[in-house]
Formats: C-alpha cells, structure tokens, sequence
C-alpha cells in the first residue's frame, strides 16, 4: 500500500519524513524527490544508450556522407578540369564546391529534422491510442532541431573538404580533362 501526504510547506519534506520513518514500524517513507531520484535510474541508463546509439550513427552518416561527395566529385571530374582549362581558378572551383555541400547539408539536416518530427508525431498517435492515454511519448524539441542543423552544416562542408583534398591531391582536376 502506498499513503501521499501532501505538505502546506513542502520545504519540511525531509524533517516530516524523518519523525513519520521513527513513529512507522515496517513501512518505508520517501519524499516525491526520493522517488523521482529512484525511478529515474532507469532513464538514465535508457538515456545514455540513446546518447550511444546516436554517436554511432552520426559516425555512420559521416562516413557515408564523406563516400558520397567523393564518389559525386569523381563523377565530375571532367566537368571541373573543363572549368580549370577555361580559366577558373582551382580556389573558385573548392569553394564553389564547398557552398554546394553546405546547401545540400542545410537541406539533409532540415529534412532530417522533419522525418524526425513526422516519426515523432506517428510514434505519439500509435501509443497514445494503444494505451489510451494522453502521454507524450517522444519529443523533438527546438534545441534537438537546431543541432541536427548546426551539425549538418560543418559535416557536409568537412566531406566536401575531403573530397576536394582528395581531388587535389591526385591531381584530378588536369587528369579528368584528358
């Protein structure tokens, strides 16, 4: 069995649970804070499992991301040794390199934010009605959102860096025009 007492003054908790555990033979007396703290053990552990899991999947998209801007520059490089013979230099060919993955990388990290929100919403509605309840099941808050962005955008310019590097430094700008 389980009593709530609901204090007047909430700042006497710890004194009030102290005189009920000396006059309560066999029972055990928490305060909210006592049982949040215990229960909560549980999500923490959930927490960082979460926090793991999406630590390893940022590796893998990273690797992925960086795999696919190098096969899409080896895919034009002709198309870049063109625009190196007709004058343009290399720095205006990098950068215009770089831009093009930060835009692609602002429109993966904005479409992944809303596949997020549109799984959150689906995983909501199916819980909600299986078990009946009002309860918030996942959330994807602003900040959750504006990290998926602002770390969309350095890794898609770090990939493109890569992929530049690499089409520098085999000297794949004169070899594509060949």
């Amino acid at each position: 069995q389980r009593f709530v007492v609901r204090l007047t003054d909430p700042s006497r908790a710890a004194a009030v649970r102290e005189r009920l555990q000396r006059g309560a033979v066999g029972f055990d007396v928490y305060t909210s804070q006592d049982l949040a703290d215990r229960a909560s053990g549980t999500f923490v552990v959930i927490s960082r499992f979460q926090r793991a899991i999406a630590w390893l999947a940022l590796a893998a998209g990273s690797v992925f991301l960086v795999t696919l801007m190098v096969l899409k520059v080896e895919e034009r490089r002709r198309e870049l040794a063109s625009l190196t013979l007709m004058g343009i230099s290399r720095r205006t060919i990098l950068t215009s390199l770089a831009l093009e993955s930060l835009v692609i990388a602002l429109a993966g990290g904005a479409l992944g934010a809303l596949l997020g929100l549109l799984a959150s919403s689906g995983i909501n509605g199916y819980f909600q009605r299986y078990y009946q309840t009002a309860l918030v099941f996942s959330r994807v808050s602003p900040g959750v959102v504006i990290s998926a962005v602002t770390l969309a955008l350095p890794l898609g310019v770090s990939a493109a860096a890569v992929a530049a590097w690499r089409l520098l430094t085999t000297r794949g700008l004169t070899r594509g025009a060949r």
